[in-house]
């Protein structure tokens, strides 16, 4: 509701008297509703043209006028269509409820009009003023002129309005546009990232190609040099069996063997030129170290005797301290390079198991006592001094405990009558009473050691039996003492031949080292000795 403020106009040249006037305030149309107990004195008075309400243009001074009263009647204005938006129209309405009360006051000039000055003498300053008759705006007037300006500026914002949804529209056109933008940049992004990561991809696998070209390129020299070297090796050994094919022609064979030995050639129908199944000689006839004299040496298959060291390639010497014999030849073996390796001493045919039992950790063993380990009638070797053999009951019937009946490499298997052909006296041990499990269905090996006791009632069930000997004792098995179980893991120094050669002149070498159990729980030495057999 608009609402204004009085203020008193003073005029000079007038005997009229101070008058209030009415001056509607536009700028604070849309502020409190009017009040007539706080009316305030009037500023300067504007112009009648209400475009000055909005830019506060002010008149000049005029005289008072008066105001016939205007029998006008104003009701509320209905609510009707138009274009007017919903605040202009409560506006008016409170306008036209304010109007009746601006009525009420015709005795409030609205539209006062200067007086127009006439010279009374031309040349003088003299003036007489003469009033101009009161022209009297009525409500009508203002009232039509002031929804003009309403129209006009209601339209101006409605214009305003459709600019601001156009450049909303375009904002809105343009954030769309910015975000595909950034999609497009941010696919841009991924797909320069996938690139790389092919790239990077693809370099790795171009480091790889050549990584794999040059180990090829490497693997190939490789190959170029053992062809090479295994041309080399082959002349060498056609050179080498050219050598030992010569050692074994009659001319050569007449002069340099002893008559002994050739006699035994002829009488033993031998083939010299006999080779085994790995391509390797069976007989080699070669210089012997200790007596310079040439000698008929045989390889025997699936035999390791183990007192022995390499002789170096080519230089037809083998380490031996005995003249070979029918009887009594020395083993011979080709190494993988072509070397050939030989027992030192005459040919050994047995290496029993001996047991520290008199518990001082030395297994002691003398040789040319006790045992026939090759059967040949002669005794090749016992424990002493309180140590004892492990043995079986004589199961040839021969009337004394051989080497088929101790723990080494000529055992025969009592469950199975059959030559074992083991490589120690531990292996031979282990095959027994594996044998012995498959009989009896007893447990005997437990964490790979063997319970002698269970073994032992295992070769009772057979008619067999299990026990220790000693010294020159052959035919009588002694009690197991205090042995509880055999260990079936062992060192082997076959391998060293440091130790070999340190031990190459003893009648008798323990080339595997094991322990046993004792019943109190104590852990004791157990050696398979190898002998030079009589």
């Amino acid at each position: 509701m608009l609402y204004g403020t009085t203020q008193n106009y003073y005029q000079p040249t007038s005997n009229y008297s101070q008058q209030n006037y009415y001056q509607p305030n536009t700028s604070n149309m849309y502020s409190n509703p009017f009040i007539s107990s706080a009316m305030q004195p009037l500023p300067t008075y504007q112009t009648q043209n209400t475009t000055s309400l909005y830019n506060q243009s002010y008149s000049t001074m005029f005289p008072q006028q008066s105001y016939a009263t205007q029998n006008y009647n104003y009701s509320p204005v209905q609510q009707q269509s138009s274009s007017i938006n919903p605040m202009l129209m409560n506006i008016l309405s409170m306008l036209m409820s304010f109007l009746p009360m601006l009525l009420g006051r015709n005795s409030q000039q609205l539209n006062p009009v200067s007086p127009t000055p006439v010279y009374a003498t031309p040349g003088t300053d003299e003036v007489v003023t003469t009033p101009v008759e009161d022209q009297p705006v009525t409500a009508n007037n203002f009232f039509q002129k002031f929804m003009q300006e309403l129209i006009g500026l209601n339209g101006q914002k409605e214009k305003d309005a459709a600019q601001d949804t156009k450049i909303a529209d375009v904002e809105t056109k343009n954030a769309a546009q910015d975000t595909a933008i950034a999609a497009n940049t941010a696919a841009i992004a991924a797909n320069d990232e996938k690139d790389t990561v092919q790239d990077t991809k693809i370099a790795d696998v171009e480091t790889k190609n050549t990584a794999q070209d040059t180990e090829i390129t490497g693997l190939k020299t490789q190959i170029a040099e053992l062809k090479t070297l295994l041309a080399q090796n082959t002349a060498k050994d056609t050179a080498q069996d050219a050598a030992i094919d010569e050692l074994k022609t009659p001319e050569f064979l007449a002069k340099n063997l002893s008559s002994a030995e050739l006699n035994w050639l002829k009488s033993s129908n031998v083939d010299l030129t006999q080779v085994a199944t790995d391509g390797s000689p069976t007989y080699l006839v070669a210089k012997g170290q200790q007596d310079g004299k040439y000698h008929i040496y045989k390889q025997y298959n699936k035999a390791q005797y183990k007192s022995v060291i390499s002789v170096p390639q080519g230089n037809n010497y083998l380490y031996t301290t005995d003249v070979a014999s029918n009887k009594n030849m020395a083993n011979i073996a080709k190494s993988i390079g072509g070397d050939f390796v030989i027992n030192q001493g005459k040919y050994t045919t047995g290496s029993p198991l001996i047991l520290d039992t008199n518990e001082n950790g030395t297994v002691e063993a003398q040789q040319g006592i006790g045992v026939d380990i090759d059967q040949n009638g002669a005794a090749d070797g016992a424990a002493v001094n309180g140590d004892k053999m492990l043995a079986m009951s004589d199961a040839n019937g021969n009337g004394k405990i051989d080497g088929t009946e101790v723990f080494g490499n000529e055992t025969i298997n009592p469950f199975t009558g059959e030559k074992i052909e083991a490589t120690n006296g531990f292996e031979s041990l282990k095959q027994v009473a594996i044998s012995a499990e498959a009989k009896t269905g007893a447990t005997i090996i437990e964490d790979n050691k063997v319970n002698v006791v269970k073994l032992q009632e295992a070769l009772k069930s057979i008619g067999s039996n299990l026990g220790l000997i000693s010294d020159s004792n052959v035919t009588e098995l002694e009690s197991l003492g205090n042995v509880s179980k055999i260990g079936l893991t062992y060192e082997d120094k076959n391998d060293d031949l440091e130790y070999i050669e340190s031990n190459i002149n003893n009648s008798s070498v323990s080339l595997q080292n094991g322990s046993y159990e004792t019943t109190e729980g104590k852990t004791n030495k157990v050696d398979d000795v190898w002998f030079k057999l009589a």
